[in-house]
């Protein structure tokens, strides 16, 4: 009985939590840390450049009819949905 009002406690917690992103502080980014967010931005988007190269030269191999219908039938046979 004790572990069941508890468990309820433990549940009902986050409804007694009052707060919302408005009120939320954002702070001001010196010009330092302002650069240092692009810097990281710009790396992200190489990332996501060279993602979308190596994504784009793999799907111009050519794959071989007589080697993509048995791993096709392999990999839908094996796979549980």
């Amino acid at each position: 009985m004790k572990r069941k009002v508890l468990a309820l406690g433990l549940l009902l917690i986050p409804f007694f939590m009052f707060g919302s992103e408005a009120d939320l502080k954002i702070p001001e980014l010196s010009s330092n840390q302002n650069h240092l967010l692009m810097i990281g931005l710009l790396i992200t988007l190489l990332g996501m450049l060279f993602g979308l190269y190596q994504f784009l030269k793999v799907k111009k191999l050519m794959l071989l009819i007589s080697f993509s219908k048995p791993v096709v039938h392999i990999l839908f046979n094996r796979v549980a949905f």
